[in-house]
């Protein structure tokens, strides 16, 4: 029996034991379409207690290893067509993780640009999306190739919504920096209007969070059309509680202000946000706190019901990123929420919240600003909560999101220094306020603080050695004598 042949009969009847027979009986003579093959093949093995014997049998580790030195030659033989490279890599991302995984994607990155320009969008989305889901570390070749320009802007004129969101959701799981072509290629008009009229909810949440996670900054475009009324009654109708979390919190991290159409749409049905999980629901709360909404009349029936939801929810559903939303809310309601006469968080759950510690951003730049300012004659404490009457001071061991980095308590004048993490752009060199960092500087001032902020990129300059400690001094000076922001 041929080659061919056999491949088809095993297709049908997805038997393991055959396919690796095959394969060692014959794996001299594939060519790089029956590699390609026999990997689909076996992507098709849904008992996971067969799929563990499979990534372990050393016939298919033979195969993972023949299979990428044949791809690795690839430049010289052409073994393989790009459609069956993008079948292979796809399939074994559906095997998992194995011996030689990484080498294996090591090989079909150096082919990347080759692949780019021989395959179609929805063969990327899917390579994009098997490296995500193994989150494979070599990995700035072939999205490099898809950040080029002209393929950016080819991807999203020529791919459906979902492939588009799908490459986002990759380009986002990996946090690639370099993603600026992309996801200015979709923040195109021209292309919102066309994934608005053949996308779905979910391909828009994906898209959001994409946005969000690698805090963009140039994306207005994109969440103004989420904005519209008629999307967002489309949202509504047809999105589920996870899709309208995920784009809840997405305005809300990248700090838009500007989405008011949006949660007004959200409120009008204060069951929907409800039916969502504990993540869902968090996040959901979260959003309507860290754009400064709890005060608006206008969202106190489903911020009540969300906070119903969320201390009526067993505490074991909780994760800590959830916990930490939880605490951030209760805190800005008690701040900005007083009409909302929330109920106050059950006793188990406090306890739980308290068990989970806030990121810890301490830098040290703010020990030596601390000096500096004592030197200068700024009396302060550092690490102080902004609750100075302990009114509001909630939970064990004080508020670390609220705490204040450099308090002038007689004053009430709170020094703030912002290091990378508190602006849009992964950590690296952004210099856009995220929407955390507005929400803690907005409830401070609520406070009655006056607020004083050294970001880092000012700090950087004036932050060059002992040399120059009359520069930071001076430049501490001016802003400790100027009034807040």
């Amino acid at each position: 029996m041929s080659i061919v042949k056999e491949q088809i009969r095993l297709s049908k009847i997805k038997d393991p034991r055959g396919i690796l027979a095959l394969v060692e009986k014959h794996i001299d003579d594939f060519n790089g379409r029956q590699h390609a093959t026999i990997f689909n093949l076996l992507k098709g093995i849904t008992n996971p207690n067969h799929l563990e014997r499979i990534r372990v049998d050393p016939v298919f580790i033979d195969l993972v290893k023949r299979t990428t030195e044949r791809i690795a030659s690839n430049d010289n033989t052409r073994f393989f067509n790009a459609i069956d490279l993008g079948m292979t890599i796809v399939s074994a991302a559906k095997i998992g993780r194995m011996d030689g995984t990484d080498e294996l994607f090591a090989a079909i990155s150096k082919q990347s640009i080759w692949i780019v320009n021989h395959v179609d969008a929805q063969a990327l989305a899917n390579i994009a999306t098997a490296y995500s889901k193994l989150e494979i570390t070599n990995h700035q070749d072939f999205f490099a190739a898809i950040n080029d320009k002209d393929v950016s802007r080819w991807i999203v004129e020529n791919g459906k919504a979902q492939e588009i969101a799908n490459i986002a959701t990759a380009f986002a799981k990996l946090e690639i920096v370099d993603h600026k072509n992309f996801f200015a290629a979709i923040n195109d008009k021209k292309i919102i209007k066309y994934l608005m009229e053949n996308g779905n909810a979910q391909d828009f949440a994906n898209i959001a969070t994409a946005f969000a996670k690698l805090e963009i900054v140039d994306q207005k475009a994109y969440f103004d059309s989420l904005s519209g009324k008629e999307t967002c009654s489309m949202l509504i109708n047809s999105g589920n509680p996870q899709n309208i979390a995920n784009i809840s919190s997405a305005f809300a991290t990248l700090g838009i202000e500007d989405s008011n159409n949006f949660f007004l749409a959200l409120s009008v049905d204060n069951t929907f946000a409800t039916k969502g999980n504990a993540q869902d629901v968090c996040n959901s709360l979260w959003s309507f706190a860290c754009l400064g909404l709890l005060e608006n009349v206008a969202y106190e029936s489903i911020i009540k019901s969300l906070w119903s939801k969320a201390i009526s929810m067993p505490v074991e559903d909780f994760i800590v990123e959830d916990l930490r939303q939880l605490r951030q809310f209760y805190t800005c309601s008690i701040v900005e929420g007083e009409n909302l006469k929330l109920k106050e968080i059950p006793s188990d759950l406090r306890s739980k919240i308290n068990k989970v510690r806030q990121s810890n951003t301490d830098s040290r730049s703010h020990g030596d600003i601390s000096i500096l300012l004592a030197e200068i004659g700024f009396e302060h404490a550092t690490e102080v909560s902004p609750f100075v009457d302990n009114s509001a001071d909630l939970f064990s061991g004080g508020d670390e999101f609220m705490a204040i980095d450099m308090a002038n308590l007689e004053d009430r004048i709170a020094v703030e220094f912002d290091g990378p993490s508190h602006f849009l752009g992964l950590g690296h060199d952004g210099r856009v306020e995220s929407g955390k960092t507005k929400m803690k500087s907005r409830m401070l001032k609520k406070l009655g603080w006056k607020v004083i902020k050294i970001p880092w990129f000012e700090w950087k300059e004036v932050n060059r050695g002992e040399s120059w400690k009359l520069k930071k001094v001076e430049y501490l000076k001016g802003k400790t004598n100027i009034k807040a922001e």
